[in-house]
């Protein structure tokens, strides 16, 4: 199995198009547990080890107040499929770190290298903008 790094390539990503049925891919569990999930655990196997330590942390305090917070607006329900997301990295870790091992071995560029090419540095007011709007309209993304 080989993965290219092609810096100027464009991936069109299916999120916010006409053409999904929205009733099929904007459930909650899609959208709050699977969110979550595959959030985290893109970026235990993919990150090097001294960027997950930084950014790992950051990310799991998010996903945790954005839990608190829909808990808060009293979508229970919602706040839960976070955590069970979260959890199912747990529970899965074995598994991600296989892959982890087998992704970081075949690694032919650092974090820093990559992330010149992928690293996006919005404004400050981003963040906040979009927990709020997660937290108030339900949008993911």
């Amino acid at each position: 199995q080989e993965v290219w790094c092609w810096p100027h390539a464009v991936c069109w990503h299916w999120f916010s198009t006409t053409q999904k049925p929205v009733a099929e891919y904007y459930n909650a569990t899609r959208i709050f547990r699977y969110g979550a999930r595959n959030y985290v655990s893109l970026l235990l196997t993919n990150l090097g080890l001294l960027r997950l330590l930084c950014c790992l942390p950051v990310h799991l305090l998010g996903w945790s107040v954005a839990a608190v917070g829909l808990l808060c607006r009293g979508r229970g329900t919602f706040a839960l499929l976070i955590l069970q997301g979260l959890w199912d990295n747990v529970v899965n870790l074995p598994a991600t770190m296989k892959k982890r091992h087998r992704v970081q071995a075949g690694r032919q560029l650092s974090d820093r290298a990559l992330m010149r090419h992928v690293l996006y540095h919005p404004s400050l007011w981003y963040y906040p903008q979009r927990l709020f709007r997660y937290l108030f309209n339900l949008v993911h993304g």
